[in-house]
């Protein structure tokens, strides 16, 4: 497997004026087909040993911030786009098609959609947080440390409490892994 290292030259290329892309070392990896995209005053930046997966969106717009912590890892087809913050603790694993986002557009009016603007608010993803496929992560969500969101879960405004095992079947379910275990 070929894999593409960010560098200060390839830095420079993905970022416009005003935005950031910071890494601690030069030891993040991008599979090819990865988009890093900071726009405006946003920023974006890498622990150590984050790697991310081909297909894979990670944008900034605006004054967003995307901090990713040590040792993160970012399955194939996943979009992560900022507008207001997002941070993801030191050894997360996000699987494939997983969609982060930390707003959502303005629908208030007959006006159109497109002109309405944005809003929302930060999004925080604990260290060691395990986040199966395809799931979607809203606005306001706050994940503790340790815990599991199970595939094809949505969490939209809600607080996970750390250790937790979240799923989805019609209704949303979070129990303690202790509990969990207990099943």
């Amino acid at each position: 497997m070929k894999l593409k290292y960010l560098s200060f030259s390839y830095r420079l290329f993905l970022t416009k004026i005003y935005s950031t892309i910071k890494t601690k070392r030069f030891d993040t990896a991008l599979e090819s087909k990865v988009s890093i995209v900071t726009l405006g005053d946003s920023s974006i930046e890498f622990g150590l040993r984050c790697y991310i997966r081909r297909f894979s969106n990670v944008e900034s717009h605006d004054t967003g911030k995307i901090t990713f912590g040590n040792r993160v890892f970012i399955n194939q087809n996943c979009n992560i786009v900022s507008r207001y913050g997002i941070s993801i603790g030191d050894e997360c694993q996000i699987g494939p098609n997983v969609s982060i986002y930390d707003h959502n557009h303005g629908h208030v009016s007959d006006e159109a959609i497109s002109s309405q603007g944005y809003y929302g608010s930060r999004i925080v993803i604990g260290k060691n947080v395990w986040i199966g496929a395809n799931c979607f992560i809203g606005a306001g969500v706050i994940i503790g440390d340790g815990s599991v969101i199970g595939a094809n879960t949505v969490l939209i405004k809600r607080n996970i409490p750390k250790n937790s095992i979240v799923y989805n079947k019609s209704k949303l379910i979070i129990k303690s892994k202790n509990e969990a275990c207990n099943i």
